[in-house]
Parts: structure tokens; sequence; C-alpha cells
């Protein structure tokens, strides 16, 4: 059950654009960390089904697709459930592995 998910460094690259546009604009106000993080999205996708889920850096599901014909026998159905749970795994990995990334840059470790 193949799952194609975008590489870690497309991930921080685009989760650095968030926060750089972020930072850039002199009326917001909150915590840019926590808005990039929340802006940030990350999709994967299953390569054997039409099942895409796309998730935030900040661990919230935006949403998920399913196949139209996912009815059409028990069997599907279940071989469909167990693709996107797959899908949903690789997608929260790779989402909490970069916010981990993200959140220990912005501390500062790993510039010693």
């Amino acid at each position: 059950m193949p799952v194609t998910v975008p590489s870690a460094d497309q991930i921080l690259g685009e989760t650095a654009s968030q926060m750089r546009e972020i930072a850039a604009d002199p009326h917001f106000r909150g915590d840019p960390v926590a808005t990039g993080l929340s802006r940030s999205m990350v999709t994967a996708a299953s390569t054997t089904h039409s099942i895409e889920a796309t998730m935030s850096l900040d661990l919230k599901l935006s949403n998920i697709r399913l196949p139209h014909d996912i009815a059409r026998s028990v069997s599907f159905c279940e071989e469909v459930s167990a693709e996107a749970g797959v899908v949903l795994t690789e997608l929260h990995a790779a989402c909490a592995r970069a916010r981990t990334k993200i959140l220990a840059a912005v501390r500062g470790e790993g510039k010693r």
C-alpha cells in the first residue's frame, strides 16, 4: 500500500516560506510559529486507491477524500478503510517529524 508524501525538505521549505510571509506582515498580531504551523498543509495520497488526506503541521486533519464507489462491496470497503489508515498514519508521521524539526529550530536546538 504505497503512499506518496512530500519530502521533509519540501515540507520544511514551504513552512519556512509561510513563516517568513507571516513575519514580514507588519499588521500581524499573535504567535507566528503557531500560525505558520496551522497554515502549512501537507497532503498524502494512496498510489493504489483514490485516497487523499491533508493535515496541517499543527496536526489537525483538514480533509480526507475517499473513492466515490466505496460502497460497491464489503471487501472493497474494508480494503479502502485499511488503505486510508495507512495514508493517515504516514501523513501524521511526516507532519509530526516536520513539526518537531521546526519547533527545535525555533528553540535554537541543534545549533551547537
